[in-house]
C-alpha cells in the first residue's frame, strides 16, 4: 500500500478534528477536489443556541473536520485556540489587547532580530539613539528620554527579566536579540504591570522560546551578506529517559554599513569658536562606527517538575556617532548579559503552583570619546585636550530573586491568579575613568578613576497582585487586576488593570480596557552622573494611564481587528534642558517634569487565500506629544503602517514583499531645523520549499530600492539627524538534522 504525503497529512488533520471531538468528514476524492466542501458542522456549546446564520462565518475548529490537507491550516490561529465552557475560543474571544507574532510570522519577515520584528506591529517604531541602540516607541511616546535603552518596555525572556537595574531598559544591555529559537512574541502595547511584572509604563514585549516540550531536533543554520554580515546558529532538543533538552546558540558579526556623516555636533561648536582663533576638532566629514560582534546562547533542562534554564548573551559593538554626537576614534560598547533560573510546578489541592528562583547579572562598560582630539575650552581659561575627553565605565549589576504564582479555578466561571516577587538589585565592580569633571565643566589633573561619578547602590524590590477572570456570562467575560509593586527607599504603587470582552455576534466581539502602568527610576538616574545630565536622588515614579476600545471582525479567512486608544503619561523623568547640553556649562539635573499624551488609531487586518496566499496590514493613525523640559527629539509621525503578503512564486519559492511607510515629523517647538522626512521603504524575502523536506533557503533583501531614511537626533545634536543602512542582502540556509 503506498501512502501519498497528501493522504498523510489528510489523515493529520482528521487525527486533529477527532481529538476535538468534530464530526469528520469523508476525504474528497481526486475528481471531486474542484467541488466546494460541504459546510461545516457548528460548534457545540454547553447550551442549546439558535441554529447559526447562513452568512455566520465559519470558524478554524469548525473547518478542521473538512479539511483535505494540513497545509490548509493557519497553524499559528490554531494554537491560540482554547477551550472554555461556551466552547472553543481563540485569543480574540479573550479580554486584553495583546499581539502575538508567530514563528511563520516571523520568517515571512525576515527579520534576524526581535527589534527588526517589532517594527512590523502597528503603533511600534523602533529608532536609533547616537549610540547605535534601540530605542522602542510605542504610541508615538519614547518610552525612556534618559538613557533611551527603552528603560519604559518590559521585555521578558520567558518570563525573566531583561531589563537591567542600571539604565532600567532591555536595549543597553541587548543591541540585539536573536529571533532564530523564538516561537513567539506576545507585545502589549500600553501599562502591563499588573499580568507581566513592575516596570512596563509604555508597553510589554514577552518573547517566548522554543522549550523542552516544543522542539525535538537539531538544526543548523548559516547567513551571509552585506556589511561583511555573517552567522550562524545551532539548536536542538532531545529527550534521554525523564530528562529533556533545549540549547540553542547563535554567532553573528556585522561589519557595519559605516554610514556618511557630513558633519557632527563639534562641527557646529568649531564654528562658534573660530572667530576666536580656535582651530576646528570635528572628525567631520565621516562615518558611523557600528560594526557589532555578538554571541547568544541558552541552555534548559527538564527533569519531572524542575526546569534549569541559563542564558549567555555577549556583545562588542561600535559607538555609532558617540555619546553627544560627535565622531570619536575609540567609541565602544561592550555588554554581557546572564541568567540562571530554577522553575518547580505542581498540583496544589485544585490550585496550580509555580515557583521559580533566578540570579541574574549584567555587566555594561562603555569608552567613549566623548569630545574629539583638539576640543578646547575658552572659559573661563582657554584648556586644550590633545587627546580630546574621554570617559569609560563599568555598570555592572545582578538581580538575584523568587517569584510564585499561584492559579485556581472557581465555579467554573472564575479564574484567580494571585503572585509575589522578591528582588535584591544591587550593583558591583563600578569604575568611572575620565580626565573631564562633568560636573563642573572642568579638567582634571590627570586621566584616573573618579569613585564619586558611580556609587554603589542598592534595593529591594517586593511585589504581589491579584487577577480574576470572570466568565460573567455566555457573551461577556471580564479580567480585572491589581499590582502592587515597593521599590526599598522610594515607596509603594498600585497599578489596576481592567478589561472585558463582548462576544456580540459569532465573528465580532467588542473590547475595552483601562490600566495604569509605573516605573521607578533607574539606578543610573539617581546616583550616575553622565556627559549629557546629572543624576538626581529625589526623583520619584512615573505613571502611565490608558483607555483602549477596540473590534475584532472575522469573516471566514478575513481577521480585522481596530483599537482605538488615549493615554496619559506624568512625572517622566527628563533632562532640565532640552537637546545635548553646550560644552563649557554643565549638564542639566534630571527632573519628574515630562508629561506626554497620545490618541490614536490602530488597524490589524489579515487575509489568507487558498495555496499559501495571505495579505496583511498593520496601521496606526497616532497623535502624541511630550512637554517638559527635555521632551523628545521629535513628535510623532502621523501615520506609520506596514503592507505585507505572502504567495508562492512557482513550485519552489515563496515570496514574501512588504511596504513600511512613516509619514513626516514635526521637531519640538525650540527646534528649529526642518520636519523629520517620512519614508516608504520595500523589503523582499524569498524562500525555498520543496528542495528538501530538511533544507531552506532564504534570501533576505531589505530597502530593496535603497531609498534611505533617517531618525531623529535630539537638539544640538546630530545635524542631519541619525542615518539608518541602505539596501542590503542576507542569505541563509538552514538544515534539519
Amino acid at each position: 500500500m503506498i501512502v501519498t504525503p497528501g493522504a498523510a497529512r489528510w489523515v493529520l488533520a482528521t487525527a486533529i478534528a477527532s481529538a476535538l471531538g468534530f464530526p469528520v468528514a469523508a476525504r474528497a476524492s481526486p475528481q471531486e477536489t474542484s467541488l466546494p466542501l460541504a459546510s461545516p458542522s457548528p460548534s457545540p456549546s454547553a447550551s442549546p443556541s439558535p441554529s447559526p446564520r447562513p452568512e455566520a462565518p465559519a470558524s478554524l475548529i469548525e473547518k478542521l473536520p473538512t479539511f483535505r490537507d494540513i497545509e490548509d491550516i493557519d497553524l499559528g490561529t490554531l494554537l491560540k485556540v482554547t477551550a472554555g465552557e461556551e466552547g472553543a475560543r481563540t485569543a480574540d474571544d479573550e479580554p486584553g489587547f495583546v499581539t502575538t507574532i508567530s514563528e511563520e510570522d516571523i520568517r515571512r519577515t525576515g527579520a534576524r532580530t526581535v527589534q527588526e520584528v517589532l517594527q512590523t506591529v502597528a503603533g511600534i517604531e523602533v529608532l536609533t539613539d547616537g549610540l547605535g541602540r534601540s530605542r522602542i516607541v510605542i504610541r508615538g511616546l519614547a518610552s525612556g528620554l534618559t538613557s533611551t535603552s527603552s528603560e519604559g518596555v518590559l521585555v521578558l525572556l520567558n518570563g525573566v527579566r531583561l531589563n537591567d537595574p542600571v539604565t532600567g531598559g532591555a536595549m543597553a544591555v541587548n543591541l540585539d536579540l536573536p529571533v532564530d529559537n523564538v516561537k513567539r512574541i506576545d507585545v502589549v502595547r500600553g501599562p502591563g504591570a499588573a499580568e507581566y511584572g513592575p516596570g512596563a509604563l509604555a508597553g510589554v514585549v514577552n518573547i517566548v522560546t522554543e522549550g523542552v516540550d516544543t522542539f525535538r531536533r537539531d538544526e543548523v543554520s548559516l547567513g551571509g551578506g552585506s556589511f561583511k554580515t555573517f552567522l550562524y546558529s545551532y539548536r536542538y532538543g532531545t529527550t534521554y529517559h525523564e530528562v529533556s533538552l533545549a540549547g540553542f546558540m547563535e554567532f553573528a558579526y556585522t561589519g557595519g554599513a559605516e554610514l556618511s556623516i557630513p558633519s557632527d555636533a563639534q562641527t557646529a561648536r568649531d564654528r562658534a569658536l573660530a572667530p576666536f582663533g580656535v582651530p576646528p576638532a570635528s572628525l567631520a566629514p565621516g562615518h558611523t562606527d557600528d560594526d557589532r560582534k555578538a554571541v547568544d546562547a541558552s541552555l534548559a533542562v527538564a527533569w519531572r517538575r524542575l526546569v534549569f534554564s541559563g542564558r549567555l548573551a555577549k556583545e562588542n559593538a561600535g559607538g555609532f556617532v558617540g555619546v553627544l554626537d560627535a565622531l570619536g576614534r575609540q567609541d565602544r560598547l561592550a555588554s554581557t548579559q546572564g541568567h540562571l533560573a530554577a522553575e518547580y510546578r505542581r498540583r496544589v489541592g485544585k490550585a496550580d503552583l509555580r515557583a521559580r528562583a533566578f540570579y541574574i547579572e549584567d555587566r555594561l562598560t562603555e569608552l567613549a570619546d566623548v569630545y574629539p582630539p583638539g576640543f578646547t575650552v575658552v572659559r573661563p581659561s582657554r584648556v586644550v585636550y590633545p587627546g580630546g575627553v574621554v570617559l569609560r565605565d563599568d555598570l555592572d549589576s545582578r538581580q538575584l530573586g523568587a517569584d510564585a504564582v499561584l492559579e485556581r479555578t472557581l465555579a467554573a466561571r472564575h479564574g484567580l491568579t494571585a503572585g509575589a516577587r522578591l528582588v535584591r538589585e544591587s550593583t558591583f565592580g563600578l569604575t568611572a575613568v575620565t580626565n573631564f569633571d562633568f560636573a563642573r565643566q572642568a579638567p582634571l589633573g590627570s586621566f584616573g578613576s573618579v569613585p564619586a561619578l558611580v556609587p554603589d547602590a542598592r534595593r529591594v524590590v517586593s511585589s504581589f497582585h491579584l487577577q480574576d477572570a470572570w466568565s460573567a456570562t455566555g457573551r461577556l467575560s471580564l479580567t480585572g487586576g491589581l499590582r502592587l509593586d515597593h521599590y526599598g527607599g522610594l515607596g509603594a504603587r498600585w497599578q489596576p488593570r481592567l478589561s472585558g470582552v463582548y462576544r456580540w455576534r459569532r465573528g465580532l466581539n467588542f473590547k475595552a480596557g483601562y490600566a495604569r502602568g509605573t516605573r521607578a527610576p533607574a539606578l543610573r538616574e539617581l546616583d550616575y552622573t553622565s556627559p549629557a545630565y546629572l543624576a538626581n536622588p529625589l526623583l520619584g515614579f512615573e505613571t502611565s494611564d490608558t483607555l483602549d476600545a477596540g473590534a475584532i471582525l472575522r469573516r471566514r479567512e478575513l481577521r480585522v481587528a481596530f483599537t482605538a486608544y488615549r493615554a496619559w503619561l506624568r512625572n517622566l523623568v527628563v533632562p532640565g534642558s532640552p537637546g545635548i547640553p553646550l560644552a563649557g556649562t554643565v549638564p542639566p539635573v534630571l527632573l519628574n517634569l515630562g508629561e506626554a499624551d497620545a490618541r490614536g488609531l490602530e488597524i490589524e487586518a489579515s487575509r489568507t487565500f487558498a495555496r499559501d496566499r495571505s495579505l496583511a496590514l498593520a496601521y496606526a493613525l497616532q497623535d502624541a506629544s511630550t512637554a517638559g523640559l527635555g521632551a523628545s527629539p521629535a513628535r510623532a509621525p502621523t501615520h506609520l503602517g506596514r503592507l505585507s503578503a505572502n504567495f508562492p512564486a512557482g513550485r519552489y519559492l515563496v515570496l514574501s514583499p512588504s511596504l513600511s511607510f512613516r509619514s513626516a515629523a514635526e521637531r519640538t517647538p525650540v527646534d528649529l531645523r526642518g520636519e523629520v522626512a517620512g519614508y516608504s521603504v520595500v523589503d523582499l524575502v524569498a524562500r525555498s520549499r520543496n528542495l528538501r523536506p530538511s533544507l531552506e533557503i532564504s534570501a533576505v533583501v531589505h530597502d530593496l530600492f535603497d531609498h534611505g531614511r533617517f531618525d531623529p537626533s535630539p537638539l544640538g545634536g546630530l545635524p542631519g539627524d541619525y542615518p539608518r543602512p541602505g539596501r542590503s542582502v542576507l542569505l541563509r540556509a538552514r538544515w534539519r538534522l
